[in-house]
């Protein structure tokens, strides 16, 4: 399966600006977005708080020492494109057999953002990159 990520605002309610990338995996669409909502428990934070508001390039220091505790050699600079990498390295150690790996071929990929079947909202990173 090909799934959407998307850095930025994907429902255009703001700015508008948005990339998009894609990662294969063979987990279920709902296994990617479970691991999304347990970064909470594992990192202690909601992936979505990074670069979220606008004009917020840098990762909050207290997100970023939670992310160094995890991955010690992190570098980020600021990106959607290494913002995008952050992200499926983060959801890959919360479940590491989702095995997310980025593809260039974005032939109908699943979008995992809006509502799930439980009703939970994905808030995800990147909004103030742009």
């Amino acid at each position: 399966m090909i799934v959407k990520f998307p850095i930025g605002d994907w429902s255009n309610d703001g700015h508008g600006l948005c990339d998009y990338f894609c990662a294969s995996t063979e987990a279920s669409i709902d296994e990617v977005r479970q691991a999304h909502f347990d970064c909470i428990d594992v990192f202690g934070f909601d992936i979505g708080d990074i670069c979220s508001e606008w004009g917020d390039r840098n990762i909050d220091p207290s997100i970023e020492t939670k992310i160094r505790a995890i991955f010690p050699n992190f570098s980020f600079d600021g990106t959607p494109k290494n913002l995008f990498n952050l992200w499926i390295d983060i959801l890959n150690h919360v479940n590491p057999f989702l095995f997310l790996r980025e593809v260039v071929d974005k032939s109908v990929p699943i979008h995992h953002c809006g509502f799930d079947d439980k009703g939970r909202h994905l808030k995800t990173p990147g909004y103030g990159l742009f």
